[in-house]
Order: C-alpha cells, then structure tokens, then sequence
C-alpha cells in the first residue's frame, strides 16, 4: 500500500504481519510478543542499548496486536501484528537494519525479567480498567456481536488482562513454557508471506525491497477458526464507589438500521437527552452513544454514581428519539457535528493509517460517498425509522457493568456473571 503525502521527508512504514492462521487461544500470547519487543534484548544489543540506538535514528519504532472490522460482515474480521516505523530518509540504511535486529534475534531467555514486565503489565491494566472502564465494557458487549471486537478484546481488553492474571499466578510453573512461546512468535510470525506493507511520503522501492529481504521465510497455514464470546451480561468489582455502566449491540435489520442515520441520531442522543439525564442529573462525569453505518450501538456512562438508573435511562433512547421528531427542533447541527467527526484534522501519518485500516476493511470510495449522502439527508422520517431498530437493538443488547461491589450487587438481577477485576 503507498500512500502519496508531504511529509518533510520522514517516511512512515507500517509491517502487517497476518495473524489469519493463529488459533484464538493463542491471541493473547502474541499480544504479549508484540508489547515485550523493544524491551526485550537482542543478540547484539542489551535493552538500554538497543533502546538508545531507536532513539538515535528513529522517530518511532513499536508493535502491536490489532483486527480490522470487515464491512457488512461482522462475523469477520482481519488480524495482524503491525510493526510501525518512522524515520528521516536520511537512516534508513538504520531503520533496516534496527527492523532486522529486532524480528530476527530479539531474546527471551530472561525469565525472572519478562515476569516483572508482565506484573507492571497486569497492574497497569488493572488501573486502565479502573480509571476507564466504559473502554472495556463497550469492547467486551460487542465481543458477543462482532468478530473484530471479539478479538480486540483478546489482544487488549479483559480477556487480555485474565490471561495475564493467569500468567502471573502459575509463572513458577509455566515460565520456561511461555518462554518457549515467545521465542516461536519471533521465528514464525514475522515471515515474508504473511506481509503487506504501507508506506506514507516518498516511494522508495530499493527501501521495500530491503525491508522485504530481511524477513524470514515462512508459509502461512490455513485459516483459523473464530468465535464469538458467548452472549452474556456481565458484572465486574472494583475497589471503587463509582462504576462504568454500559449496553452494547448489533442492529439485525440492515437496511434499516445500517446507515448513516444512525451516527447522526448518536450525536443527538449523546448531547441531549443522555447528557441531560446521566450527566447533569444523575451526576456521571460522563455520557455517551456510539452507532456506526453497520449497525453497532454501543452506550456507556463514565464514572457513575448510580449505573442503575443509568441502565434504566438507556432503554428510554427510542422514546426520546420519537420525542425529539415530535419536537421543532432541526436535526442541521448534528448532520453538521457527525460530517466533523468524520473529517477530522490529519497529520501525515495518521492519513496513511487511516486509508490503510479503510483497505483492510473492504470500504472503497464509494462506500465512504455513500455514509456521507445517508448522513446529509438525515430527516425525521429517517430517525423515526431508526427509532424502531434501536429498541429492538436494547431489546437484545448485552449489559456489562463496572463498578464498586455494592453498585454490581444492586444490579444482580440483571447480570449474569459477577466476577472481582483482581485475582
């Protein structure tokens, strides 16, 4: 992929590595192989060393675990281990030469090492979930509609976080075994075959070709099976007396529900009635209402004294949309602040992500001219319509809950699974 931008002269390279023929089991380990790279030693390189030589000739080296939603399929989606790479054109000879070091003879042999980064790890993911746990909750909803959720989830959401909970707890006995896994990721995930490549500034080929060269050989296996997590609410404890109340859910009705109505009555939900009634009333430091052209609902609020009535308030969100096409008010400022949030202000680099992730997901030109007509012709017959479709989506819809233990043991009833964050 290449990306034709003005960057000064920096190049901005990004490695997918396709995780197609990973089984599911394994997600978690290979998103732990992509946070250690870098803090890892090499053959030729102790960490602090290895760290310094980064920072002298590049802008930005780092790896991690993703999936891409596929459009109009979300029963699918694309998985990769992404190495992300920029440098002045100037080092590139070192940026070669540091990707090569790295995929090639990075080590994992220290074990009492890589067991203090996994515990700074789990503790830091810990506080994530605590400081921000709408984040998780949203993901881990979804994780029962759509693939690519499912799988994010894996890679860095709370069935990251009980695989290193996990980790951490039988390390004594499974270290040696882990470090065996970590050194497989090095010298099999990384090969040539499952590459592509994109590249923002300036076409280099002689750069392609270098960074192609130093790769591995290696052939990809068949596609791995994947699953949905199993559909069920779920309540999670935290040491707090505020929590994190969340629906999430996928519209089955297509045609009505997946268009570009849907972000804009999102825009009109968010900074009206929910901000209203959970921010201003119920006291929530904050609110929100995510929907997308396919048919995804997420619905969150943010350190909440009263998740309960938040809940409550949510499977009021057709009613009020009803109420709003009711009322005199135009839809023309939330047409105008869902077009803003579809354009924002891109440096470079983030254009070249972007047009990446719009490949991986199967959404061409017109796909995009497409959501952009559904959302300009927005009218209240469309949100009536859409209306309709939320109320079955709630209807259906998974509940997490974050939250103190008497927020999550009020909210019983409604739960299927209460679990502690801290195991």
């Amino acid at each position: 992929l290449y990306h034709d931008q003005d960057t000064d002269g920096i190049t901005y390279l990004d490695l997918f590595f396709s995780l197609a023929d990973q089984s599911q089991k394994v997600l978690p380990e290979i998103s732990l192989f992509s946070s250690l790279l870098t803090q890892l030693p090499t053959e030729n390189y102790g960490v602090l060393e290895l760290q310094t030589e980064i920072e002298t000739n590049l802008g930005v080296f780092g790896s991690e675990a993703g999936a891409f939603a596929i459009k109009d399929k979300p029963l699918v989606s694309q998985e990769f281990l992404a190495v992300r790479m920029s440098f002045l054109k100037d080092k590139k000879q070192e940026a070669v030469r540091i990707l090569d070091e790295v995929i090639n003879r990075t080590q994992a042999t220290d074990k009492n090492y890589i067991r203090n980064i996994i515990k700074q790890m789990k503790f830091a993911l810990e506080q994530a979930v605590i400081a921000g746990g709408n984040r998780f909750a949203i993901r881990k909803a979804l994780s029962c509609f759509k693939m690519a959720n499912a799988i994010q989830d894996a890679f860095s959401g709370l069935t990251f976080l009980r695989f290193l909970q996990k980790l951490d707890a039988e390390y004594e006995e499974k270290g040696d075994e882990l470090l065996g896994k970590l050194m497989h990721c090095r010298n099999t995930l990384f090969a040539r075959d499952r590459l592509t490549l994109s590249l923002t500034g300036e076409y280099d080929e002689d750069l392609i070709r270098e960074v192609v060269r130093v790769l591995p050989d290696g052939k990809m296996g068949g596609a791995a099976e994947r699953h949905l997590q199993k559909k069920q609410s779920l309540g999670i404890v935290i040491p707090a007396e505020v929590g994190f109340a969340v629906k999430g859910g996928l519209a089955e009705d297509a045609e009505k529900a997946c268009t570009g109505t849907a972000e804009v009555a999102a825009q009109l939900l968010s900074f009206g009635y929910l901000w209203n009634t959970i921010r201003v009333k119920g006291g929530a430091y904050g609110t929100g209402f995510s929907a997308d052209n396919e048919g995804t609902v997420g619905i969150y609020s943010y350190r909440d004294p009263s998740a309960k009535a938040s809940l409550e308030a949510f499977m009021d969100l057709g009613d009020q949309l009803r109420a709003f096409v009711s009322s005199d008010e135009t839809v023309d400022k939330y047409i105008i602040s869902t077009i803003s949030n579809m354009d924002p202000l891109m440096t470079p680099r983030t254009a070249g992500q972007s047009a990446a992730a719009l490949y991986f997901r199967g959404v061409a030109k017109e796909d995009r001219e497409k959501e952009y007509r559904e959302i300009l012709h927005t009218d209240k017959n469309a949100l009536l319509t859409y209306a309709d479709e939320l109320d079955k989506v709630l209807k259906d819809a998974v509940t997490v809950v974050i939250g103190g233990k008497e927020t999550v043991e009020g909210l019983k009833d409604q739960l299927d699974v209460i679990e502690n964050l801290q195991q």
